[in-house]
């Protein structure tokens, strides 16, 4: 496959990215409302301070989003264009892959250094290897891959190591046209459970607390 040994050429080439803002009040209380999560590190500077921060620290799970480069900006051609180049802000939008899908096998993290407001990431990404194989799914390569976030100021944040299977489905695995999905399923059954087998301890209609997880 000309892809994965196209690939395999840039196995330890490091890709280096930048983010496009710093890290803000907004962005924090905007992904914690749409979790109804609350806990005072990330919104109060003196409950922040008393357990041994420098001040209101960013939730851990928010770091890529500030390794983020602009999708778009001044000067570059519109990603909307035909055949124009979709930026996703991921590494696959420097590596050109010609698979129409892609699917996260595994990720890991590790965190270094707390993120306060107005910090600011950089980083690089490095592919580790490249594996081709032929699933179940469709034939491609697995790609894996290892991100390092690091401050403007050169203080290590988080490594986050990542696995991505790209493929093309095989003609077996691709649905009739006009074929729903669901049909396509065949007596494998719902995808999904019927509200009668879910949960009903939750209650989603309160928010949650810091305690509470």
């Amino acid at each position: 496959m000309a892809a994965a040994d196209e690939l395999r050429d840039r196995v330890g080439e490091k890709i280096h990215f930048r983010g496009a803002d710093s890290v803000t009040q907004n962005d924090i209380r905007r992904k914690l409302e749409v979790f109804t999560f609350s806990c005072p590190l990330h919104d109060d500077e003196a409950a922040a301070k008393a357990h041994g921060y420098l001040g209101v620290v960013a939730p851990v799970t928010m770091t890529p989003l500030w390794g983020l480069p602009p999708y778009w900006a001044p000067g570059q051609p519109s990603p909307y264009l035909v055949d124009g180049q979709e930026m996703t802000g991921n590494i696959t939008d420097t590596l050109a892959l010609p698979f129409s899908r892609s699917v996260n096998v595994s990720s890991e993290w590790q965190y270094h250094t707390p993120l306060y407001l107005g910090d600011r990431l950089q980083g690089t990404t490095t592919i580790i290897s490249v594996e081709q194989k032929r699933t179940r799914v469709g034939t491609g390569v697995f790609l894996q891959y290892e991100s390092e976030y690091v401050k403007v100021s050169g203080e290590l944040v988080a490594l986050n190591r990542n696995t991505v299977f790209n493929y093309d489905p095989d003609d077996a695995s691709r649905p009739e046209p006009g074929t729903s999905a669901r049909a396509q399923q065949g007596d494998r059954g719902p995808r999904t459970r019927s509200v009668d087998d879910a949960d009903t301890s939750v209650d989603w209609n309160t928010p949650l607390q810091f305690d509470d997880v």
